[in-house]
């Protein structure tokens, strides 16, 4: 029981460290909220791990693959 209480605060920490920073940002706790939900989409989540997006076989020349990216930035 007592794992699961402190694997859970790890779990939702970007939550609580959006609403502690947007106060002090003086944001509007409800967007910090937002942005702390959405670090723990499953989702965006899955986006971590460098899984290939898709692909193109373009015969004597190979095969591209692309990845999941956050900004243009490569998760790989």
């Amino acid at each position: 029981m007592l794992y699961t209480v402190a694997d859970g605060m790890f779990y939702f920490l970007p939550i609580v460290l959006a609403i502690t920073a947007s106060r002090k940002f003086k944001l509007s706790e409800f967007r910090g909220l937002a942005i702390g939900l959405a670090l723990v989409y499953p989702t965006m989540v899955s986006l971590t791990g460098g899984e290939i997006i898709g692909s193109v076989d373009l015969g004597f020349f190979g095969t591209f693959q692309w990845y999941a990216t956050f900004f243009g930035i490569p998760n790989v």
